[in-house]
């Protein structure tokens, strides 16, 4: 319903709300979501005026690609304890600068702030996130020195295309999958130091156009392909 542009109330019956205004491009109203909702996978995807501090109920325990397409959301969403899975959550969310607080019940944010071209924000991820592959993907203005926690093992494209990241990021000891971390940060001039449990390193700082240090490569990487490229 592209035209969609109503306060439609939801009832207290409603537990799986996915996809329920997908690509309604005008929509634009403070929609209530009530405790029975579950499941708010893509409810709001493509929704490309929408702009309103939407309150997610305790209820809620998959966010995926919630406001993803969301190009004009510029909201601090407050995400509940009950949320466990936030993947693609602000996919491409142009407009979005804010310090949205991950709570410690999220484990998988795989693409989470992907495209949020303006996001320029020390987001903190909590020990609970194992997953946080292309997390900060095409974040262009992003040059914050984020903390990669001990949990995540994939840290895959993380930082892929944020052309002005200059920062010393920290990669722990539990990361094996560091392919494309930092593939296409232009402006990446620090030698980030690769720990010995990194076994993949395919395009790693593959067009780091600046970079100029002499990174050092661990035993356990059995993966080079293009790191340095």
């Amino acid at each position: 319903c592209r035209n969609l542009n109503q306060n439609i109330q939801i009832p207290n019956s409603v537990t799986d709300a996915a996809s329920m205004f997908d690509n309604c491009r005008k929509l634009n109203y403070n929609i209530q979501i009530p405790n029975s909702v579950a499941n708010a996978r893509s409810m709001f995807d493509n929704c490309t005026l929408f702009n309103y501090n939407i309150k997610i109920p305790n209820s809620v325990t998959n966010a995926t690609s919630m406001f993803s397409g969301c190009i004009n959301l510029n909201q601090n969403i407050k995400i509940p304890n009950s949320v466990t899975n936030a993947l693609y959550m602000f996919y491409n969310c142009a407009n979005l600068n804010q310090n949205i607080q991950i709570p410690n019940s999220v484990t998988n944010a795989v693409s989470m702030f992907y495209g949020c071209n303006n996001l320029n924000q020390n987001i903190q991820i909590p020990n609970s996130v194992t997953k946080t592959i292309s997390m900060f993907s095409n974040c262009c203005n992003l040059n914050q020195n984020i903390k990669i926690p001990n949990s995540v093992t994939d840290a895959a494209y993380m930082f892929q295309s944020c052309r002005n990241l200059n920062q010393n990021i920290q990669i722990p000891n539990s990361v094996t999958n560091a392919a494309g971390m930092f593939n296409g940060c232009n402006n990446l001039k620090y030698n980030i130091q690769i720990p010995n449990c990194v076994t993949n390193t395919v395009y790693m700082f593959y067009n780091c156009a600046n970079l100029n240090q002499n990174i050092q490569i661990p035993n356990s990487v059995t993966n080079a392909v293009s790191m340095l490229d």
